[in-house]
């Protein structure tokens, strides 16, 4: 975790310090999104937006909001998460070709998850609630892509984005005669692979 923090505040403060005197281009678009690896277990197609503030030719700062939805089903319990992160990251590109550009990226992201669970009847019985309050937490991600130049300052791109996250929280099944509250603590690491256009000015 330290590595990955020393990473992304180099990263950072390249954006930040570097004052070439190349093209600069900032960039505005929005995505698809698609979530896999990490604890995903059963993703749905989600969608974001992003803006990009150059720097100087090769570094940028970017903020990006996506959201997706993510299921968990077996015999006892299912359980349905909608998770939006908001990050903020520092791009170092690089030419490819002529219309193709690379580039990595790394920052933090503030996630904001609504989760809902519900037991199966057949296993548990009628009459029982459950309830999950997870907490909405800090993350860090790491990135790579490609971006391919289209006309009239328009733009093609793809990204595979993974975030390391931990979420607290708490669950609580009621009934008529009792009630019981745990709290919950564990990973929730996730890889966003995003198709988008961007118009760049």
């Amino acid at each position: 975790m330290k590595r990955l923090l020393s990473i992304t505040g180099c990263v950072l403060l390249l954006a930040v310090t570097s004052h070439a005197e190349d093209v600069k281009i900032s960039r505005v678009g929005a995505h698809g999104a698609y979530s896999m690896n990490g604890d995903v277990e059963d993703s749905s197609p989600g969608f974001g937006v992003q803006a990009e503030l150059a720097i100087n030719r090769m570094f940028s700062l970017e903020l990006a909001v996506s959201r997706f939805s993510d299921e968990y089903d077996d015999r006892a319990v299912s359980i349905e998460q909608d998770l939006t992160t908001f990050g903020l990251s520092g791009v170092y590109r690089a030419p490819l070709a002529e219309q193709l550009c690379g580039y990595l990226l790394g920052g933090l992201s503030y996630n904001v998850v609504d989760m809902d669970a519900s037991l199966n009847s057949a296993v548990y019985g009628s009459g029982f609630n459950v309830g999950i309050d997870v907490d909405n937490d800090i993350g860090m991600h790491l990135g790579a892509g490609l971006n391919f130049a289209l006309q009239n300052n328009w733009e093609l791109f793809t990204e595979y984005r993974y975030t390391f996250l931990e979420l607290e929280g708490d669950v609580s099944v009621t009934s008529m005669q009792s009630a019981y509250r745990e709290p919950i603590k564990g990973d929730y690491d996730f890889g966003l692979l995003k198709v988008g256009a961007n118009y760049r000015f």
